[in-house]
């Protein structure tokens, strides 16, 4: 089996726990067992310094991915319906006050942006396009933080590949009542839904 990032870039790489003093072989540990590998843009435009960035990655695998990241992160635009207009005026536009008590909509439009993203991911990404998956995003951090960041809801066989993986990703999101604007920065398929290489520290 070939292998897919480094134990050390893993370790190097996971930015969704502060790791302090004393509890860095924990995080080795952590990092060395569980499978990351970076899935591969449809179109790459990889300069030399992503090249540089991504040397240190150790090999491919067979699973769809590649461990290369692209220069320029992958981006789309997503028309988004009424719902999400609503959403946008009682969440977003009256602030902090509303997210202690989320609309009553909120459920159904965490499906709708969940289902956005993962046609986007279908669109942008090779290996994805003939796979039956949903998307778990965080709605709180997308709102508050203007980010995406989630998993897909169960883990994908790959046939190719003895251990079933989940598509974890994380990256920016600017919107408007009507327009939903996505940019991967990182997606992989790691062996732990709760993966923290290259997640967001949410306080």
């Amino acid at each position: 089996e070939q292998p897919g990032m480094s134990d050390v870039y893993k370790f190097e790489s996971w930015t969704a726990t502060e790791i302090y003093p004393g509890e860095e072989e924990f995080y080795r540990a952590m990092a060395a067992g569980t499978e990351c590998y970076f899935l591969k843009p449809k179109i790459i435009c990889q300069s030399e310094d992503s090249k540089r960035r991504s040397s240190n990655h150790g090999g491919t695998t067979n699973v769809g991915a590649s461990l290369l990241l692209p220069a320029e992160p992958p981006k789309a635009r997503v028309a988004m319906g009424e719902e999400w207009a609503a959403f946008y005026d009682e969440f977003v536009l009256q602030g902090r006050e509303c997210s202690r008590k989320p609309p009553s909509n909120c459920a159904r439009i965490g499906k709708c942006l969940d289902e956005a993203v993962r046609e986007v991911l279908m669109d942008l990404y090779e290996g994805l396009d003939g796979i039956d998956f949903t998307i778990q995003n965080n709605l709180d951090a997308t709102a508050e933080y203007r980010i995406i960041d989630g998993h897909s809801e169960k883990p994908i066989k790959f046939a190719d590949h003895e251990t079933k993986l989940y598509i974890v990703f994380t990256g920016k999101a600017r919107f408007s009542r009507t327009v939903m604007q996505l940019q991967f920065d990182a997606v992989y398929l790691s062996s732990d839904e709760y993966c923290g290489v290259l997640r967001p520290v949410l306080m």
